[in-house]
């Protein structure tokens, strides 16, 4: 653009000296070349602002894919807690359903064996009972091991190597 207002002055300063009409052919191809100079700047130009125009939106483009991808990682994630979460509760309803009843009200679940549950029962009823942790000899293994009770209808011993006392 600024070429274009010089290119004018310049015409205007030769035209007002009163050239001659030989000088006036030469100041035509002058004055077509400098428009036809400008007119390359112009597309030049328009063409840098295109390009920048596309890398723009290029660059919008990437940040959209970058953000989808972490949408669908966190939902992916979202999932595999869930699945993890209802796996650990199926656990726990099948290590609950497997009850085997020891006789009277109490039943041994989990690695419980039937003298251990009894006598988890025994200990459970000597403290007292309510929400508590009792200690319990297993004659399977020899060794005596922490329960903790939950009170509650059944109350449930849990402890040991992954024993579960039920007791009603």
């Amino acid at each position: 653009m600024k070429k274009i207002v010089l290119l004018a002055l310049v015409l205007a300063t030769v035209l007002v000296s009163g050239c001659s009409a030989s000088k006036a052919a030469d100041l035509q191809r002058a004055t077509a070349s400098g428009a036809a100079q400008a007119s390359q700047d112009a597309q030049a130009a328009q063409a840098a602002q295109a390009a920048q125009a596309v890398q723009a939106v290029q660059a919008v483009q990437a940040a959209q894919a970058a953000q989808a991808a972490q949408a669908a990682q966190a939902a992916q994630a979202a999932q595999a807690a869930q699945a993890a979460q209802a796996a650990a509760q199926a656990a726990a309803q099948a290590q609950q359903a497997v009850q085997a009843p020891c006789g009277g009200t109490v039943s041994a679940g989990g690695s419980a064996s039937c003298a251990f549950a009894l006598n988890v029962a025994s200990a459970y009823y000597y403290s007292g009972g309510g929400t508590t942790s009792v200690q319990a000899y297993s004659p399977v293994t020899n060794q005596t091991y922490v329960m903790r009770c939950e009170s509650g209808v059944p109350v449930v011993c849990r402890g040991g190597i992954n024993a579960v006392v039920y007791i009603r």
